[in-house]
């Protein structure tokens, strides 16, 4: 590491035993942990498992929040919903090693960010009629983090 001029930092750096505790680390975005599996035949065996940490969670809340922020009204629904597909079609590249069940809930929370930007920008109560406007959004093309 001396050639690369690379240091570690001994406040973020630590070995830890994924046999002995349930402990878990995060590198690249992603939760790293080793979880219990069976096989068809009841033996059991262990699986190290990869999904979205906290922080990324929290980053891709900011990024939809900042993108559908009340200072956006004055857009067409139409390019707001391309530039969140430019967003969620680089997550789902990059994150797609995920289970599936992670990456439902960040699809809930964006069409439920997006349902309220457009009822906001209609002058709409927020949860009015949920179930047509996602309908409507997802037939404008609205992007699927999970599929």
């Amino acid at each position: 590491m001396a050639k690369l001029e690379l240091t570690l930092s001994k406040d973020k750096t630590k070995v830890i035993s994924l046999w002995k505790d349930k402990e878990s680390f995060d590198f690249l975005g992603y939760t790293n942990r080793k979880v219990k599996s069976k096989t068809i035949d009841g033996r059991e065996y262990h699986v190290l498992i990869q999904y979205l940490s906290n922080k990324v969670k929290c980053k891709i809340k900011k990024r939809v929040n900042a993108c559908l922020a009340r200072n956006t009204m004055n857009q067409n629904i139409k390019d707001k919903i391309k530039e969140l597909n430019l967003k969620i079609i680089g997550w789902k590249n990059y994150y797609n090693k995920t289970p599936y069940h992670k990456l439902v809930q960040i699809d809930k929370y964006i069409v439920f960010r997006f349902v309220i930007w457009y009822n906001v920008k209609r002058k709409r109560r927020k949860r009015e009629d949920y179930i047509n406007t996602v309908k409507l959004i997802r037939n404008m093309g609205l992007k699927y983090l999970c599929c």
